[in-house]
C-alpha cells in the first residue's frame, strides 16, 4: 500500500537519517522499499529491534557503519507502516499522515507495533487517528478500535473505547472484530467487558428497587393500601412496557445506554419528582461507568481493583 503522495524512486529509497548507520530493506517484489535509517533511534523506539540490532546478532565482519550500511532484510513487514515508524521516530516529515492513515493502513501499524514492540512510538499520532474515529464507521466497530488503541499504547482511548463497550452493549456485535486485529488483545477481555456491563446495571437494580420502596412507603397516610396497590401497579406497569423492568433479569440483553433513553418517556403524572429521582440515577450509573486501564490489563489485572495502577493517565483506572 505505497504512498500515492511519493513518487516511484521516493517510493522504493527513503532517508529515514541520511547518515545512518543501516539499511532496512522491508518487503518484496515490486512493493519493496529501501530506508536508510538510525539503529540508535530505532533501538529506542523498540526493544525488539534493540536486540536485533545488537553486535552478537550479525555475522562475524559486519557492523553497523554510516559509511557503509549493511542491509537489513524485512520481507514479511509491511513498507507502509515501517516507513511511517521510521519518519515518525526520526522526527522526519511524512506526505502521508494527513488527513490521517486509512483502516488498512493503522491495521498494517497495529500488527507492526505488536510485533516489535514499538507502541509508544505511534502513541501521539494515535490520540488524533483514533479519536476521529470514535464517531465514524469503521470496520468491526468499538472491538476494532479497542484494538488498536491497545497495540498503539494509547491509554485513553483504550478508557474510552472500552467504556463505550459496556455502556452499549457492543461485546457480541464486537465478536466480528477483524480476526487477526482480535488476536492482539488478552484472552478474556471481551468476557471482562461484558462482566462490567451486567455488575452496573445490577448495582443500578438495586439502587432502583431502593427508591421504589421509599416511594411506595412515603404514600401519603391517607391513601388506602388499595390505591397504594394500583399506584406501585402502574409503576411496574411503565417500567414494563418501557421494557427496562425487571433490570436483574435482563441483563443478557440491556444495557445503561437504551436505559437511559428509556426512562426519559417514563408517565408519572401524579409525582414528577419519582420520575426525575429515577432519570438521575440512571444517569449517574452512566456518568460513573468506567473503563478498562490499559496499564493494569497489560499486566493481567483485567478487574483491575488492588489500587496501585501506574496508568500514564491515572484517573482512567479502574483500581
Amino acid at each position: 500500500m505505497a504512498d500515492p503522495s511519493l513518487t516511484p524512486a521516493q517510493a522504493t529509497k527513503i532517508d529515514a537519517d541520511p547518515a545512518g548507520d543501516l539499511v532496512l530493506v522491508i518487503g518484496s517484489g515490486d512493493n519493496q522499499r529501501s530506508i536508510r535509517a538510525s539503529s540508535k533511534v530505532l533501538s529506542l523506539a523498540s526493544p525488539v529491534l534493540a536486540a536485533m540490532f545488537s553486535p552478537r546478532r550479525f555475522l562475524e565482519g559486519t557492523s553497523l557503519s554510516s559509511s557503509n550500511p549493511p542491509e537489513i532484510y524485512l520481507p514479511e513487514d509491511d513498507p507502509e507502516a515501517v516507513t511511517m515508524f521510521c519518519h515518525i521516530v526520526h522526527f522526519r516529515e511524512y506526505h502521508g499522515k494527513q488527513p490521517g492513515p486509512s483502516f488498512n493502513q493503522l491495521r498494517d501499524m497495529a500488527f507492526f507495533c505488536d510485533k516489535y514492540d514499538a507502541g509508544l512510538a505511534f502513541n501521539p499520532w494515535s490520540e488524533l487517528w483514533l479519536r476521529a474515529r470514535l464517531g465514524s464507521e469503521t470496520p468491526g466497530g468499538y472491538g476494532t478500535l479497542l484494538a488498536l488503541a491497545y497495540a498503539f499504547d494509547n491509554q485513553e482511548n483504550f478508557w474510552t473505547t472500552s467504556r463505550n463497550m459496556i455502556q452499549y452493549d457492543t461485546v457480541e456485535r464486537s465478536r466480528d472484530t477483524i480476526d487477526e486485529l482480535f488476536t492482539l488483545l488478552p484472552q478474556g477481555l471481551y468476557a471482562s467487558i461484558d462482566q462490567d456491563r451486567k455488575s452496573g446495571l445490577l448495582d443500578l437494580s438495586s439502587t432502583v428497587e431502593h427508591i421504589m420502596a421509599r416511594f411506595f412507603q412515603d404514600s401519603p397516610r391517607k391513601l388506602s393500601s388499595q390505591i397504594i396497590q394500583v399506584r406501585a401497579g402502574y409503576v411496574f406497569k411503565e417500567l414494563y412496557r418501557l421494557n427496562i423492568w425487571p433490570i436483574s433479569t435482563r441483563v443478557q440483553t440491556s444495557n445503561l445506554d437504551r436505559i437511559q433513553r428509556a426512562i426519559t418517556n417514563f408517565n408519572e403524572q401524579e409525582n414528577a419528582a419519582f420520575k426525575q429521582e429515577l432519570i438521575t440515577v440512571v444517569d449517574r450509573a452512566v456518568d460513573a461507568q468506567k473503563g478498562l486501564c490499559l496499564w493494569c490489563v497489560r499486566k493481567g489485572n483485567i478487574h483491575s481493583h488492588q489500587g496501585n495502577c501506574h496508568a500514564r493517565l491515572r484517573y482512567l483506572c479502574t483500581g
